[in-house]
């Protein structure tokens, strides 16, 4: 975490920045998302590029896996891979499907098939925020799940002013 040099009549004054905030409330595991992929070695990137931006992450490799680990957990970005070895698991478009229905504002991104166009235009239909065509490189997909923390963030910081 940076440190700022501001004297402590002003830093008591000064409105944290998103970004600030972003990062202690990431580094209090304020920020949860979960990750499903039925492959470990996919599982396994997505979570280490979740846990590099900041998150806390909630592994899961199936369906049911899910329905039995987030009862009572707040997510705030949920990321389902519909690719395992070329076919998509039983019950992973139904997860998609059930996640923005439990919580419209969740934002779920989506990795697919690379050669399914009408996959992409099913997951936008639902309000997916993101589909990708097949998940890349580790150090790529932390910067997706940057950009959804900071998304995430900067939701909270105007949920928070327009409540005070």
């Amino acid at each position: 975490m940076k440190s700022s040099s501001v004297s402590g009549d002003a830093q008591a004054h000064q409105q944290p920045t998103a970004t600030a905030q972003t990062q202690r409330m990431a580094e209090a595991g304020i920020y949860q998302c979960l990750v499903s992929s039925a492959s470990r070695t996919r599982r396994n990137m997505l979570s280490k590029a979740a846990n590099d931006a900041g998150w806390d992450s909630i592994l899961c490799n199936s369906p049911e896996e899910v329905s039995s680990n987030l009862e009572h957990v707040v997510l705030q970005f949920a990321l389902v891979d519909l690719d395992h070895r070329g076919s998509t698991p039983s019950g992973a478009k139904d997860l998609v499907h059930g996640l923005i229905q439990r919580d419209p504002h969740l934002l779920v991104g989506v990795c697919g098939h690379e050669a399914d166009p009408s996959e992409e235009i099913w997951a936008r239909q639902l309000g997916v925020w993101l589909y990708l065509p097949g998940a890349t490189t580790s150090s790529e997909m932390s910067l997706l799940f940057e950009q959804a923390l900071q998304i995430v963030a900067a939701q909270r910081v105007t949920q928070e002013i327009s409540v005070t």
